[in-house]
């Protein structure tokens, strides 16, 4: 089977191409930089200027799309790359692949952050986030509402999953991500300020979310958006509470400081996920809880 990564650099992607690395599959990849050194095909793809044309892409038997931007506020990514990686460009990619006809499997990739400023501790269905009105801080939540909602719009009979995702976490993803930066601080004994830790979340693992690419991509599913998460909801300040005490040092987290700082998603009260339309209908079972996913880094 012959599949394109595009976007190979994300964090998530590492995930996928570490599942799909097997003699089944042969592997593209499409990112700015060869990461993989000379283990794969790859190409180099940096929107605006260079990116494959539909054409080259018809040769693959699946297309996953893992490419985005926005998601990390402190690299200052400009308004244009965060609409066109989103929304613009995947907007195009589906449309020119409906065009010509693609016979392949595409798999793209949504946020719970989409919902918007949710105050009240409800999982949202797919149809509930895709109809949501409510108030998103950012660019990145509003480029991701409209891939989104575009692909919830378009009749077609391409074979798809767009899979709306909750906090993402595992072993090599950003330092500057809540997990590994409390990780590194505990080691270092260096302190860390938080907002008030208050925010209710769900913590998927990527290794989860590769295994479903690949049964996905190995079963025969019904195209559409499909919530995928751990079910656990949990408050910021106890994920942190749990680093602590997976690092043996439980009684220094009431040194913590909390609501000492200003977060883009504070108003993001409750972001949670229903996931039981991709249980029913993707066989969607997700096996590492957030103390394994925690241990995972050590």
């Amino acid at each position: 089977m012959k599949i394109a990564i595009i976007g190979s650099n994300s964090f998530l992607a590492g995930y996928i191409i570490k599942q799909l690395t097997k003699p089944e599959y042969n592997l593209y990849l499409f990112g700015r930089t060869n990461s993989m050194e000379d283990n794969f095909d790859f190409c180099l793809f940096d929107l605006p200027e260079i990116h494959p044309e539909f054409t080259e892409l018809l040769k693959f038997d699946a297309i996953i799309y893992c490419a985005g931007a926005g998601i990390q506020s402190n690299l200052k990514q400009s308004k244009g790359i965060i609409f066109e990686l989103n929304a613009m460009y995947p907007i195009k990619l589906f449309n020119g692949l409906i065009e010509k006809k693609f016979t392949g499997k595409f798999i793209s990739f949504g946020s719970y952050f989409e919902i918007g400023d949710s105050t009240k501790a409800t999982e949202f269905r797919e149809k509930h986030l895709l109809n949501s009105r409510l108030t998103v801080p950012n660019d990145y939540c509003i480029s991701k509402r409209i891939f989104s909602r575009f692909i919830d719009s378009v009749n077609c009979s391409l074979s798809y999953i767009h899979l709306v995702l909750p906090n993402i976490y595992g072993k090599n993803e950003n330092p500057l991500r809540i997990i590994p930066s409390v990780i590194e601080s505990i080691r270092t004994k260096t302190p860390l300020t938080f907002s008030a830790g208050t925010q209710v979340r769900q913590y998927l693992h990527a290794g989860d979310i590769a295994q479903l690419v690949e049964n996905y991509l190995k079963g025969d599913f019904e195209s559409g958006i499909y919530n995928i998460t751990y079910p656990e909801h949990i408050q910021v300040k106890q994920l942190v509470e749990i680093i602590y005490d997976q690092m043996g040092v439980k009684e220094e987290f009431s040194k913590v400081l909390f609501g000492q700082k200003n977060r883009s998603d504070s108003k993001m009260q409750y972001l949670l996920l229903d996931d039981n339309k991709a249980r029913n209908e993707l066989n969607w079972n997700p096996k590492i809880d957030i103390i394994k996913g925690i241990q995972s880094y050590f």
